[in-house]
């Protein structure tokens, strides 16, 4: 094996060779060599979001109370959004790109407030 070789490999146990990557995802879970958790947290965002557009038609319903809506959203949306929450080591970043994507399904539930 040539010197190229050994420093491209990362760990060497018996005859297998194992490479270090970026990241990548285990059971659900996205891990990263820096310990990042920016990275899980985009993609938990991503995938509320795509549920958040899949139940679109029914947030925009007026046939569905605003109590029937309540309830999607914290059976459906928010667990997708906060599965294993206590884990992370959150930024104040973080925790204002979540908020975000909660004011604005609630905003959708809610609907616009009108001052006068």
């Amino acid at each position: 094996m040539t010197e190229e070789a050994r420093d491209n490999l990362d760990l060497i146990v018996g005859n297998y060779f194992f490479q270090q990557v970026e990241d990548f995802k285990y059971i659900g879970v996205n891990i990263n060599q820096n310990s990042n958790m920016h990275n899980k947290i985009k993609l938990k965002i991503f995938a509320a979001n795509k549920g958040y557009y899949a139940l679109g038609k029914l947030f925009r319903s007026k046939l569905l109370s605003k109590q029937s809506k309540e309830f999607l959203y914290s059976s459906f949306l928010h667990p997708v959004l906060t599965y294993a929450y206590e884990t992370w080591s959150n930024t104040k970043g973080d925790e204002e790109k979540m908020a975000c994507f909660e004011r604005r399904v609630l905003r959708r539930i809610y609907g616009p407030i009108l001052e006068n």
